[in-house]
């Protein structure tokens, strides 16, 4: 895993993929974000994508182990 990422998970949502990856900090999910997943994405993947890429965030209240 990246740096400062604690837990990722992806699967089918209706009409999409839905990826969650649990970062220590805003500044690791930026990081992470900003110089790796979207260079990445910008350079293409085999089996591409329907559409852009939807970026969100949200503050965890509480995980749970």
């Amino acid at each position: 895993m990246p740096e400062g990422q604690i837990f990722p998970a992806a699967g089918l949502s209706p009409g999409c993929w839905t990826a969650v990856a649990i970062h220590d900090s805003k500044q690791s999910c930026e990081r992470f974000r900003d110089h790796v997943l979207m260079p990445k994405m910008q350079q293409g993947i085999t089996g591409g994508f329907a559409g852009p890429v939807q970026d969100s965030t949200f503050d965890i209240h509480k995980l749970m182990h």
